[in-house]
């Protein structure tokens, strides 16, 4: 089957993030579902596949498939970490990080996914516990100032953004490997 791919369409499969205006807590607990699943989601996706298929991109001058799965992992670290710092103190001034940067250091080679697959199996199982763990008001009234962004990101929508987060890279992996 063809599909007929606009750039946007490659670039936000999933489409964009866009910000709810106060999602319930049923919808973040299918956010916290979708965090949970996501390293399963991608073993499965990426087992067994060949050099070409892991230098494969999901639209031209995009990331690999390897740089993807190392990516989820570097900032998913970020991700649970932030989210830990808006619980536990005073609203903490997140400095963002150069994805691209990260994205082609050594450490972002064939040998180490593995690595970063291990890590987010490991991290999302712990995120998970700790998501699951928060109040209603944690949820509602917590978060952290996003030096890059400008503005305050509560947990709600942090949690919102990580399941976005997930979806979007998976569906880049899906489109590289030809599954979509």
């Amino acid at each position: 089957m063809v599909y007929f791919w606009t750039m946007e369409k490659l670039k936000y499969p999933v489409g964009r993030w866009i910000v709810p205006e106060k999602p319930g807590m049923d919808l973040i607990s299918e956010w916290i579902a979708e965090i949970e699943s996501t390293p399963a989601t991608l073993q499965k996706l990426v087992q067994n596949l060949s050099a070409d298929q892991w230098s494969a991109t999901y639209r031209p001058e995009s990331w690999t498939v390897l740089q993807l799965v190392h990516h989820l992992a570097d900032s998913h670290i970020n991700a649970y970490v932030r989210q830990k710092l808006a619980i536990t103190g005073p609203t903490p001034i997140i400095i963002p990080y150069r994805e691209e940067i990260w994205a082609e250091l050594p450490d972002v080679s064939l040998d180490t996914v593995q690595d970063s697959i291990a890590i987010l199996k490991s991290l999302h199982h712990r995120w998970v516990i700790f998501l699951k763990s928060l109040t209603e008001q944690q949820i509602r009234n917590k978060g952290y100032y996003h030096h890059g962004e400008g503005r305050m990101i509560m947990m709600e929508e942090a949690i919102g953004l990580y399941d976005w987060h997930c979806r979007h890279h998976l569906a880049h992996i899906r489109i590289a490997l030809g599954l979509i």
